[in-house]
């Protein structure tokens, strides 16, 4: 077997060394670089070692293009962090281990808790003075040059983030807890003496990147249509978010130190980030750095956290790492469901149907006169709405109902969304049937053809148009959207139908029944007669009806 020429035998153990090339001296202040590899097996040795050498060659001729990005920063400050705690390790199983173990039993756990905490409480507060005293530092320890002075604060944070983990897992070593995620991963990297050689695609530190990883799971999720356009995009713009922050790193490396860090960061960033010119083309660090007064939402936060704890999960289940540092960090919420989408007031709904009785003049199409009142009268969601074919609106047992499907282009929220819902006497009264007869009349496949589909269904263009509506209009409480017109007609009905039959009616969870096709087990005369229990003595439909009972007449062009 040809043997490396990065390889050094010590006493029957290999060791990786690599010469650090003249002109690249000054940065390391050293001729050499050196790191144990912890075996005796000849074939691991050499395939680890050539693992190991690519990585600093790519370092090598980061240097030399004297270009420092925030990731090849990152990876700069990494390799120091690698390379940091196995020279620890080596001192402490070497010839010096005694007086190596002597100077750590001077500092207590509790002291060097104190130094990372230390360093995590200079992460978080936005320092740059701080950071720039920290590369000043780390760089004139290292004899690194050529760094520019902007990109000071930047490499400052990285060297804190990993003196912060650095600390953190020598506490696990003083400890005696090799368990920790950097031990886990070098003894991972050597197999036990099977006589097998680990592939190097394996032992790379380049296997496990989180931008590989996300390709993989995006894919997974997208193959087969388990994601719609939407919650790809949502899914995409969450993780990237982690790929920016953290950095493209070996997700074996990733801890909850750093997605608490990660938290922070999200909880910071301002709304519509690449929208605002302010912070458009600018790195997170440098919008931080601004202290935007207007942040995103807890809701949103939240909402970004359990994505990425997702994708974790998911690498969970792979093997890619052991546990999910990204688990437990969404931020606790106290207002409920019900308090963050207000329901309308009947003053509200009048509003709302005296406004959209006026569209006529401007608006000459039928779905937004029709789409809010069958809304309020069926409960049905948005989208459910916007994507009815002309099929979907027939009738069932004599009685006519909107069937609620996931054929064709159509999309349902949860499998439990398909279901019969009767159409509203109301509905009927005011014009409804003949508004259906005009779309057969001109042979139209869809209840609403001007209505296209979009990333996020065809309700996308309508939803847009609506909030502005709604805003104008109607209310000024952010509160109270499309969807609080679902969550009016379940407030009032709650009280005159039985709690199962509106959980058919509206799509939600049965526990403990078996369906049938329509209806979720439950006869339409029994849906109809409980949907029709619904009423708003107060509302003032004369406005809306004159609009819906003419409907039919209006150009679809």
């Amino acid at each position: 077997m040809t043997k490396s020429e990065y390889l050094v035998n010590r006493n029957g153990w290999f060791h990786f060394r690599i010469r650090i090339p003249k002109d690249l001296q000054e940065w390391f202040k050293k001729k050499h670089i050196y790191r144990s590899l912890k075996t005796k097996s000849i074939g691991k040795a050499i395939k680890l070692a050539d693992g190991i050498a690519a990585e600093f060659l790519q370092l090598f001729k980061r240097i030399r293009m004297g270009i420092y990005s925030e990731a090849e920063i990152k990876e700069l400050v990494k390799s120091y962090l690698i390379g940091k705690l196995q020279e620890n390790e080596d001192y402490r199983q070497g010839p010096h281990r005694e007086a190596y173990r002597g100077a750590q039993r001077a500092l207590t756990v509790k002291q060097l808790e104190d130094l990372r905490n230390d360093s995590i409480q200079k992460i978080g507060a936005w320092d740059e003075e701080a950071y720039r005293q920290t590369a000043e530092r780390f760089i004139s320890q290292y004899g690194l040059k050529d760094i520019p002075n902007e990109r000071y604060p930047v490499l400052g944070r990285e060297v804190l983030k990993a003196n912060a983990e650095i600390i953190g897992i020598e506490i696990h070593r003083k400890n005696g807890n090799y368990s920790n995620q950097f031990d886990s991963y070098i003894e991972n990297l050597i197999t036990p003496d099977t006589g097998e050689i680990t592939p190097l695609e394996s032992m790379s530190l380049t296997t496990n990147r989180i931008s590989s990883l996300i390709e993989e799971y995006v894919t997974e999720h997208t193959v087969g249509g388990r994601w719609v356009e939407k919650t790809k995009a949502e899914n995409m713009a969450a993780l990237d978010l982690l790929l920016v922050i953290v950095g493209d790193v070996d997700i074996r490396t990733i801890n909850h130190t750093l997605m608490f860090d990660l938290r922070k960061k999200v909880r910071a960033l301002p709304p519509n980030r690449s929208k605002d010119k302010r912070y458009r083309g600018k790195t997170i660090d440098e919008v931080l750095a601004l202290k935007p007064v207007k942040q995103l939402s807890i809701t949103r936060v939240n909402n970004i956290l359990v994505k990425i704890s997702s994708f974790f999960s998911w690498a969970v289940d792979h093997d890619y790492v052991v546990k999910n540092p990204a688990s437990k960090l969404t931020y606790p919420v106290s207002k409920s469901v019900k308090e963050e989408r207000d329901v309308y007031t009947v003053d509200e709904l009048n509003t709302m149907l005296l406004k959209l009785a006026e569209l006529k003049k401007l608006y000459p199409q039928p779905e937004k006169a029709w789409v809010p009142v069958i809304a309020l009268y069926s409960g049905m969601r948005l989208n459910e709405i916007c994507q009815l074919y002309r099929e979907d609106v027939q009738e069932y047992d004599g009685i006519l109902c909107f069937n609620i499907n996931g054929e064709e282009d159509k999309r349902l929220k949860t499998k439990n969304s398909a279901r019969l819902v009767p159409v509203h006497v109301t509905l009927l009264d005011l014009g409804f049937d003949q508004y259906l007869a005009r779309v057969d009349k001109d042979s139209a496949d869809r209840i609403w053809p001007s209505l296209t589909n979009a990333r996020d269904g065809y309700s996308q263009n309508f939803s847009k148009w609506f909030g502005r509506f709604n805003r104008k209009e109607v209310t000024e409480d952010k509160r109270k959207v499309f969807h609080s017109l679902r969550h009016t007609f379940i407030t009032h009905i709650q009280n005159s139908a039985e709690a199962s039959i509106l959980k058919s009616l509206v799509g939600h969870v049965q526990e403990g029944e078996t369906f049938g096709r329509y209806g979720k087990g439950y006869q339409t005369a029994v849906l109809s007669e409980a949907i029709n229990t619904l009423d708003f003595p107060e509302l003032d439909l004369d406005p809306i009806r004159n609009i819906l009972g003419n409907t039919w007449s209006l150009n679809y062009d």
